[in-house]
């Protein structure tokens, strides 16, 4: 019985060995396991942050995107407004070249008629000229201060016409023309 008693205490201190060993063994591998889910954590903590400034990174985003698309929208009514001033003027020019046209054609009409007049040999008695009305004085008198000027009757008002093709009026001139 010795012996067996012997062998009963060499199998315990065999089996209080292995588990010393598997304790210490545990105790290293929950030290591990622990080292494992504290890493794991701070990963996980790094993981969140970088998540948050990504999550800022894409709300400042979409303020400049909502920013630009204002912006966007200012500049189109700009060019509308531009499209609009630019078809009015477009407009305009029209019909200021269909006034010059008529203006044009009204001048040639203009320039006809006055080619018609004809000297008259007439004799002027003071009579006739006490018979004129007083506007019709005050108009020979305006027509005489511009031919003295320089302007006459023809390029009034056509700055085209040539000066030396002009017909200039003088007061002892009026009634010399007929049609």
């Amino acid at each position: 019985m010795a012996e067996e008693v012997r062998t009963l205490a060499a199998r315990s201190a065999n089996a209080a060995k292995e588990t010393t060993e598997m304790i210490e063994s545990s105790i290293k591998k929950v030290e591990d396991g622990t080292k494992i889910a504290n890493d794991t954590a701070q990963a996980l903590n790094k993981i969140v942050t970088e998540i948050e400034k990504a999550a800022n990174l894409v709300s400042d985003i979409a303020v400049a995107s909502n920013e630009q698309a204002l912006g966007i929208e200012q500049i189109n009514q700009g060019v509308m407004q531009v499209s609009q001033v630019v078809q009015t003027n477009s407009a305009t020019s029209e019909e200021s070249a269909a006034a010059s046209e008529e203006m044009s054609t009204q001048a040639a009409v203009l320039r006809e008629l006055v080619g018609r007049f004809r000297l008259k040999k007439i004799h002027r008695s003071a009579q006739r000229v006490d018979e004129l009305s007083p506007e019709v004085l005050r108009m020979l008198e305006s027509m005489s201060d511009k031919s003295k000027s320089g302007v006459s009757l023809a390029d009034a008002g056509d700055e085209s016409l040539p000066r030396e093709s002009a017909i200039a009026l003088s007061d002892r001139e009026f009634g010399k023309y007929s049609l």
